[in-house]
């Protein structure tokens, strides 16, 4: 036995953590079980065995009170949170922001009042105590049942909800535990100065994470690649801390940070530093879920849980009718707002089952004070439930899924699918013929994927949706080219990538909600805010002569993909016909504009084109070279020499560019 555990014993650990997080995730996901499950189980034996044997303390085993609280809350939650938020898609996550505010807020704190009053009645707790644990348990933690979303392929919509209510009623949790502690312990707080402290504490987390995310996305835009990871970091930690050294929530203010740096990247960003987030992002993300899920076996005592295993089921089955109740309750009333899709029974009884208690129901529970009544009990039923909804509900989640039909895929996504496929089949059946390669046999499997879409018999409205959305998936994607080489600068490529996407939601929705889509446009809003903080074209003339040359090149470049979409599919709808129709009036719309603009400000005009093909040009050089990098032809140094050449040569340009552009432009 080792009286004292030393720095290098603790390395030590935290590295074999890590390593068995990454060696036995492929294993778990080879015998289709979520990872987490299998973490929590192998960090349940180790503890057990380090108890019994003592023939290592690494100071893991027996952690508890204060130490495993503070590792969870300051250590990993920043990261979970940011790489949690950065991850969900903005837009989908404003679009269902309805539902998941009401299982975050109201959800959670009738679930507390639930459980509470039910641990009272059937455990015996005084009721102070008993709505610590309401509190406590009330916190959910998806990861393994995301996981599963994400393995079976469940619709992107149920996705978030879960997601979502995670990340927010974390935070609540925390603060609605951290009253009941105090009521417990003997202090005297209403419930109006209680509620109060909720929205003191709620909506100051909000404004911290705003002020700070804004004011990031402006930085991070600015960085390249090394030091736009190394400043992420340091926005996920910094405020997490300077919200909860407020006193205001530190999971509110990391959130709301990362979803704001996760909108804003997409168009401020170059694509090299969109690369070096993900990965860095995907890689702690990781490698935390695993080295968590270990120190929560560790934890789990189970001999008390064994000693408590009466009280622990009727915990559980308190916390479950509890969930059901409130899920039931608050998600139909959350979808009587205008706008807002109803979620189902099916879905529903998905949330239910996949409400799990994780790290934070842990973290809680062994922070309880002692002079808090009944806190072993308290104990005791936290780890009983958490282990249960991790070894059970963790388990079946897939097969529940499964047997709701949860993954299948929808219509409109099994005939985006086909036209993509039968558009990529197309495609390669023409190279392989221009390469003389093709074989009857070959052929005949490519022609048969074209014919997928023709077989799921679409009517003529579908058609058009596919091959209208089709377009404007290519006009996003031509504004987004143009923002990653500079070709479109401050607020103007934001904007027109809204356009095209609120188009869009209007053709895969049918509508445009009008609660949902206002919380949308604030976020688009403030998106474009942190574009224009960016260096952009000085003068209103230039910028309008830039938005629409990519507007004309966006719809032509549109036009002639869709007129050969349907040559090869052969749809023979005069409506698709059609859609090529209107993509060529928009592009002759916009070189009228640029017309109109060239006859006004002739030198101007000049000034703009020059400048274009200057950095069209250059745009041009450095993709060869860094065609060159990825085949291998040459090393990344050779490459970095070349575009140093190549910037060399365009700066000869600057001083003619320079009273077109912002000198941090250049």
């Amino acid at each position: 036995m080792v009286d004292q555990v030393t720095f290098p014993e603790v390395i030590l650990s935290i590295a074999v953590f890590l390593a068995a997080g990454a060696l036995l995730s492929p294993l778990a996901e080879r015998v289709n079980i979520p990872s987490s499950v299998v973490l929590v189980v192998l960090g349940l034996f180790v503890g057990a065995f380090l108890r019994e044997t003592r023939l290592l303390d690494l100071g893991i085993a027996d952690l508890g009170g204060d130490t495993f609280d503070d590792i969870v809350q300051f250590v990993f939650l920043p990261t979970l949170v940011f790489a949690a938020a950065r991850e969900i898609s903005t837009r989908l996550f404003m679009r269902n922001l309805v539902p998941i505010l009401a299982l975050a807020i109201p959800a959670t704190g009738l679930s507390m009042v639930l459980v509470g009053f039910g641990i009272h009645q059937l455990v015996g707790l005084p009721l102070a105590s008993a709505m610590v644990f309401g509190a406590l348990i009330s916190s959910t933690d998806p990861v393994a049942v995301v996981e599963a979303f994400k393995r079976l392929g469940v619709d992107e919509r149920l996705a978030t909800i879960v997601s979502g209510e995670s990340l927010l009623n974390d935070g609540i949790a925390i603060v609605a535990y951290t009253i009941m502690v105090l009521v417990a312990a003997g202090d005297s707080i209403s419930v109006a100065a209680g509620g109060g402290e909720f929205v003191v504490v709620f909506l100051g987390g909000l404004a911290i994470g705003l002020i700070l995310g804004l004011a990031a996305s402006v930085v991070l835009a600015r960085l390249d690649d090394l030091a736009s990871t190394t400043f992420t970091v340091a926005v996920a930690y910094g405020s997490f801390a300077t919200s909860e050294l407020l006193g205001y929530s530190g999971v509110v203010a990391t959130l709301t940070v990362g979803l704001l740096i996760g909108a804003t990247t997409s168009t401020t960003s170059s694509p090299r530093v969109r690369r070096w987030l993900e990965g860095l992002w995907g890689s702690l993300e990781f490698g935390m879920t695993g080295v968590l899920f270990l120190l929560m076996g560790l934890v789990l005592d189970p001999d008390l849980i064994a000693e408590h295993w009466g009280a622990i089921l009727l915990a559980l089955l308190t916390a479950t009718v509890a969930r059901a109740l409130v899920v039931a309750l608050v998600v139909p009333l959350a979808t009587t707002v205008p706008g807002v899709p109803a979620v189902g029974r099916r879905g529903q009884v998905v949330l239910v089952w996949g409400g799990l208690r994780g790290a934070i129901a842990l973290a809680l529970a062994l922070a309880i004070p002692s002079d808090v009544p009944g806190e072993e009990r308290i104990v005791a039923m936290t780890f009983g439930v958490v282990l249960a909804t991790i070894l059970v509900n963790a388990t079946t989640i897939g097969a529940l899924i499964a047997r709701f039909g949860l993954n299948r895929p929808s219509r409109n996504d099994r005939l985006v699918g086909a036209i993509t496929a039968a558009q990529a089949a197309h495609d390669t059946k023409q190279q392989l013929v221009e390469m003389e390669i093709e074989t009857p046999e070959v052929g005949a499997k490519l022609d048969r994927v074209v014919d997928g879409f023709a077989r799921l018999e679409p009517d003529d409205d579908e058609i058009v949706r596919c091959v209208r959305g089709y377009a404007l998936a290519v006009e996003r994607s031509v504004y987004q080219r143009r923002l990653d080489t500079g070709m479109m600068t401050g607020p103007d490529g934001p904007r027109l990538i809204h356009e095209v996407e609120r188009d869009l939601d209007r053709i895969w929705l049918g509508s445009d909600e009008p609660v949902p889509g206002r919380a949308v446009r604030a976020v688009e809003w403030l998106e474009e805010q942190v574009a224009r903080a960016q260096p952009r074209v000085r003068d209103e003339v230039a910028a309008r002569y830039l938005a629409l040359h990519s507007r004309r090149i966006a719809t032509s470049v549109a036009a002639h993909e869709v007129a050969a979409l349907v040559e090869a599919l052969d749809l023979r709808s005069p409506s698709a016909e059609a859609v090529v129709g209107d993509l060529e009036d928009e592009a002759a719309v916009a070189l009228d504009d640029i017309a109109a603009l060239d006859e006004r400000h002739p030198e101007r005009a000049r000034q703009v084109w020059e400048a274009g093909r200057t950095m069209r040009s250059g745009v041009l050089a450095r993709e060869a070279i860094e065609e060159l990098v990825r085949r291998h032809v040459v090393s990344r140094r050779a490459a970095d020499l070349a575009e140093s050449g190549i910037e060399d040569a365009f700066g000869l340009e600057a001083e003619a560019l320079g009273n077109l552009f912002d000198e941090r432009e250049r």
